[in-house]
């Protein structure tokens, strides 16, 4: 990858960074998006870099076991050991239904916070004390984790969490920004937001496979497959884009997960 995230420039060229973080967040090739990322204005920089990585992804023959490889790697993703053998659970009901859905080419459009919640609890089945205490998602505020090391607070309150999960669904939903640009926004944001107590990871990959299945259904279903065996790039990318020495930058997200995807 050429391009350069913030947070690197910010130790490599401590004083043309803020230069640069000034050229890319003015320029006529760059879009804003009205949801902050530790106090800074998020943003994705039109770099060329992204349309070359979009032409390297491919598509492949599916297969018909491709969905239940789907469901047990998002899992394995989180450390949830699974099998074809614990799908019978009710806890799995909503992943088989709504992949194999995918796998037979029905996707769906998620386009505001109440389908988002409907989708989650058709999908989720979260331990007792996991379960959403808001009026759509939670009411507490969250650190999330990498490790031992917090690495940023989810949106809070929730009236927040619902202001930028609507910006987010605004995103995935723009047809006019090529899908595979968008469903990389929308995979970070929903992260970042991190509206549920638990269940905000399958949710993520179960979404952004759907919005996939019309244009790419191969990569659809090979998705998880990808990131899993790439995790550790996959959780850098976010790491690193959440760090406030990024300034909230999300180019170098997206080029991160074009290239695992590729």
């Amino acid at each position: 990858m050429s391009y350069h995230s913030l947070y690197k420039l910010y130790f490599t060229l401590p004083d043309e960074g803020k230069d640069i973080y000034s050229q890319r967040y003015h320029s006529n090739q760059t879009i804003h998006i009205p949801i902050q990322i530790d106090h800074f204005p998020a943003f994705i920089y039109l770099d060329p870099e992204i349309n070359d990585s979009i032409q390297h992804i491919t598509s492949t023959n599916i297969q018909d076991d491709d969905y239940k490889k789907e469901i047990m790697a998002s899992h394995l993703i989180e450390g949830i050991l699974c099998h074809e053998d614990d799908f019978s659970q009710k806890r799995f009901n909503g992943f088989v239904k709504h992949y194999k859905n995918l796998q037979e080419g029905k996707a769906m459009k998620i386009t505001n916070v109440y389908a988002l919640r409907r989708l989650y609890d058709d999908l989720i089945v979260p331990d007792p004390h996991d379960l959403p205490d808001g009026k759509l998602f939670r009411k507490e505020a969250v650190t999330i984790y990498s490790g031992s090391q917090g690495i940023h607070q989810g949106s809070y309150p929730e009236s927040q969490i619902i202001k930028d999960l609507s910006h987010a669904l605004t995103i995935l939903n723009d047809e006019s920004l090529p899908i595979l640009m968008r469903v990389s926004l929308f995979h970070y944001l929903l992260g970042y937001i991190h509206p549920f107590y638990d269940g905000n990871g399958r949710l993520s990959r179960f979404l952004t496979s759907n919005y996939l299945c019309d244009d790419n259904p191969s990569l659809a279903l090979s998705l998880s497959q990808r990131i899993y065996a790439h995790k550790e790039a996959y959780y850098k990318a976010f790491t690193i884009t959440n760090d406030p020495r990024n300034r909230g930058d999300l180019t170098y997200f997206v080029l991160s997960f074009l290239k695992l995807l590729s």
